[in-house]
């Protein structure tokens, strides 16, 4: 992976942490209580010393011992390649392909504006409520948002569209070293395919401008055929993929 994949992986690690991490020979292990596979994964950040077999293992005993299943983020290097083949021919399976795009964040400040958007930058009751809500995020599930959110370091701008009073879209920019992902767009669905994204991204961009932000980056699972469209026609450039490897507990 180039000096620019790694920035992004490492910007990526910032905008949603983990609740707990350790590194073990080049490998960065994260935990969350097990809510999502991005922040319960090993992210293989590093060539290491030891032996490939013997790592995949310890790491599977360091998940088993909190119930979840031993996951691995992976993309295309010498050493993704390697411990791909290994979790493979260990039954791991592969799942959630999903690319990482980029985009000038000018292009995205032209897009349009909604008339009863709100910018906050810390989380709000009204902003996770409504989150929690529109992704349909189970109560078991609700501290452990809450407490990934808090862990957030890098500026934050809590994007909602109201209609009605009813927020009916919202998402999260988060910036960093030139960049801002854009992250956790979500619309109700009643509402989809009525430029509420477009727009979403639109008040994101013009926040993240003000931060001195050059360029947007978001991260999009390959079987998301909408929101492939929608990305490529803002103009967003995929830069490379990545996927999972999901191991039985």
């Amino acid at each position: 992976m180039d000096d620019e994949w790694m920035a992004l992986e490492e910007r990526s690690l910032n905008a949603w942490p983990s609740l707990k991490q350790q590194v073990y020979d080049g490998w960065l292990l994260r935990f969350a209580q097990g809510y999502t596979r991005r922040a319960n994964s090993v992210v293989p950040l590093y060539m290491g010393r030891l032996d490939l077999q013997d790592k995949v293992e310890v790491c599977r005993t360091h998940y088993a011992r909190q119930s979840l299943p031993a996951v691995f983020k992976l993309w295309s290097s010498r050493q993704g390649d390697a411990l791909d083949r290994v979790l493979q021919e260990r039954s791991f399976a592969r799942e959630a392909e999903t690319a990482v795009k980029t985009c000038d964040i000018q292009a995205l400040c032209a897009l349009p504006a909604h008339a009863h958007a709100r910018v906050d930058f810390a989380c709000t009751a009204a902003w996770f409520d409504a989150f929690v809500e529109l992704n349909g995020v189970a109560a078991t599930d609700c501290k452990k948002l809450r407490s990934i959110l808090k862990q957030v370091s890098p500026p934050v701008a809590y994007v909602s569209l109201s209609d009605e009073g009813r927020v009916v879209s919202c998402g999260m920019g988060i910036a960093e070293g030139g960049d801002v992902g854009i992250f956790s767009l979500v619309t109700a669905q009643d509402l989809r395919n009525r430029g509420l994204g477009q727009q979403l991204i639109g008040h994101i961009a013009r926040w993240a401008r003000g931060q001195g932000v050059e360029r947007a980056y978001l991260q999009v699972m390959a079987e998301n055929i909408p929101a492939w469209g929608l990305y490529r026609k803002l103009g967003f450039v995929e830069r490379y993929r990545y996927w999972y490897r999901v191991g039985p507990i």
